[in-house]
């Protein structure tokens, strides 16, 4: 097991210990999950950044409950926002033919829908909220809430070039992804994609083992994914 493996299992397990949720849902629990959804009750969201780690997600949205893994077409993950609690730029999903992003489709009680908008900085146009339809690694296609940048970044985005030197995301950020990624259990290599972005090294004043404590300071508005 590699250094980044092992530290995305510490950096879970802390998280865990310290937050006390829940596993995700069985397959059972997930249909009815969805099946809320349908009814009104609920509403199904795609996650593709910091959100994927159901421990930074619970924080505002404690109804939410992991359905599935699930790709969506025709857009490529990128950066974009320059959040200063995170350190770094802050994920967006951008349209682009040929590409994908995979993510986690979350179901949230209604009751969290303006609690996910003001983590997702809507109100100050940072994010704005979409729709869109992305297919369930078990074959299911899903019509979800999820949110982009406001202020997108150029596209497309040249081949073969993951992100630009400026609008790197900070370290600390870009481990919860990949742990988060991990948790969801994503393809393995769309997580080697993950892990291929570059960071820019910042961790802020702390280290991956205080990073539980250090989430509820980091979760502001704007400074969201």
């Amino acid at each position: 097991m590699g250094p980044l493996a092992c530290a995305a299992g510490l950096l879970h397990a802390l998280l865990a210990a310290w937050m006390g949720w829940p596993p995700s849902p069985s397959g059972h629990a997930a249909g009815a999950a969805v099946a809320g959804a349908m009814g009104g009750e609920r509403f199904l969201y795609f996650a593709y950044g910091s959100n994927l780690l159901a421990e930074r997600l619970r924080i505002n949205n404690p109804s939410a409950e992991r359905v599935a893994a699930a790709r969506l077409d025709g857009y490529r993950l990128d950066f974009g926002y320059m959040s200063p609690r995170w350190g770094g730029h802050a994920a967006t999903v951008v349209p682009q033919p040929g590409r994908v992003v995979w993510g986690a489709v979350w179901s949230v009680g209604q009751e969290h829908l303006d609690d996910l908008d003001r983590q997702e900085g809507v109100q100050s146009g940072v994010y704005v909220p979409i729709q869109v339809d992305v297919h369930s690694s078990d074959g299911r296609k899903l019509h979800c809430r999820s949110y982009h940048l406001q202020e997108q970044p150029p596209t497309p985005l040249p081949e073969g070039l993951l992100i630009t030197e400026g609008r790197l995301p900070s370290k600390i950020y870009w481990q919860v992804i990949v742990q988060g990624a991990r948790e969801t259990g994503l393809p393995s290599d769309y997580i080697d994609f993950l892990e291929k972005i570059p960071h820019n090294d910042f961790m802020g004043n702390f280290s991956i083992g205080q990073l539980a404590s250090n989430l509820h300071e980091i979760n502001t508005p704007l400074d969201n994914k």
